[in-house]
């Protein structure tokens, strides 16, 4: 059983299928858990139950299986010797890989994004990271990877690179688990106006704001790790 403190998203914040209007139940289901792994609502060890899971997206059984089965061909998910399926246990090799992967890949996508952001996407993304630092310092932690989510992906649309995006995301997929428990320890964070990646949004400085978002990237994993 998953400790209450550990838990970061409450299930009510696992998406209805309302929510999506394209697909077959099967792919719908598998788009909205694959958002709440994405976005931390599931911790390190936790077994997924057909059933809950069904009646909180309004399914029957069938198309919720179907989707935990492709998460487990993707490795986001696995299945356990009681045939039940589990997010994968915390794993020092594990988490270190998914971290190198992600500050390369997103390194390359924040920088094809900067030429194409205008005067009014800049000022969005601020708004997001404003949001984003924001509910760190309060350890909110629904708010902290909901946000976080928005803040990443509404910057890599503009790389215009959809496999690049499509690479991220599934790391994401594995690694929103991983920084579970990182999401719920109270932050000390500088002023967000002082950061290197808020100056590199605005100043329009693509390195800059390259290696000010891998910066963050690792203090994440870093913060996971210290919890292992």
């Amino acid at each position: 059983m998953i400790p209450e403190q550990h838990r970061v998203l409450p299930r009510e914040e696992l998406q209805s299928l309302g929510s999506f209007e394209k697909g077959s139940l099967s792919s719908r289901a598998y788009q909205s858990i694959r958002l709440a792994l994405m976005r931390g609502n599931f911790a390190p060890g936790e077994k997924l139950l057909l059933r809950p899971l069904a009646e909180r997206l309004g399914v029957s059984i069938t198309p919720v299986r179907e989707a935990l089965l492709q998460l487990v061909s993707e490795q986001a998910l696995l299945i356990l010797s009681d045939r039940s399926v589990a997010v994968p246990q915390m794993d020092l090799a594990r988490l270190r890989e998914i971290r190198d992967l992600r500050v390369e890949l997103e390194g390359i996508a924040v920088e094809a994004a900067m030429p194409n952001l205008g005067d009014a996407d800049v000022d969005h993304v601020s708004l997001l990271l404003k949001k984003l630092y924001e509910a760190k310092t309060h350890a909110d932690g629904l708010t902290t990877m909901s946000v976080r989510h928005q803040f990443h992906f509404h910057l890599y649309q503009f790389a215009q690179k959809p496999i690049l995006t499509s690479s991220i995301e599934n790391l994401w997929v594995q690694a929103g688990p991983m920084v579970h428990a990182e999401l719920v320890a109270p932050t000390i964070l500088r002023s967000v106006e002082s950061t290197g990646l808020l100056k590199g949004l605005r100043r329009r400085d693509a390195l800059m704001t390259k290696v000010a978002l891998q910066y963050s990237i690792i203090e994440m994993f870093d913060r996971a790790e210290s919890l292992l």
